[in-house]
């Protein structure tokens, strides 16, 4: 019996050595701050600002080719979730959101994901967005990126 503890202790211990902790990781730290600047550009409408926070390549994508350039457009869809509760989908524009909301956030082997609700009057949307790690002029960089199509 002691063996099999021991046998279980020592499996546990490799699982719980392999995960990666994105959120104590150094490298990883300074993902709040960079989720609370975007919250800070989304409550100013700042369209340019809100668009350095999203992944080059799900811009290039998403803004390039499927809206033709139209940034406008884009980033109003950005912000488009699941009303609470409900089986229904809606959008919030930019320039009309009155609170943004962190309700999630799972970090894990340099990507994660963020939940937030968004408030605009008596309409609550609840988007969830993948946040993506990457090296950029040798600095870890963020990007967030939504539904894609």
């Amino acid at each position: 019996m002691k063996t099999l503890s021991l046998i279980l202790i020592l499996i546990l211990s490799v699982f719980s050595t392999q995960s990666t902790d994105f959120e104590k990781e150094p490298a990883y730290s300074n993902v709040y701050e960079f989720l609370e600047q975007f919250e800070q550009a989304v409550l100013a409408g700042d369209s340019d600002a809100v668009l350095q926070f999203m992944d080059e390549g799900y811009i290039d994508i998403q803004l390039g080719d499927l809206h033709e350039g139209n940034t406008e457009r884009f980033i109003n869809e950005f912000f488009c979730g699941w009303l609470p509760g409900q089986q229904s989908f809606d959008c919030i524009p930019l320039n009309e959101i009155e609170s943004i909301e962190r309700t999630n956030l799972s970090l894990s082997d340099g990507h994660g994901s963020v939940s937030y609700q968004i408030r605009s009057g008596d309409t609550v949307i609840e988007p969830n967005w993948t946040i993506v790690a990457s090296q950029k002029n040798g600095k870890r960089v963020f990007g967030l990126y939504g539904a894609v199509g």
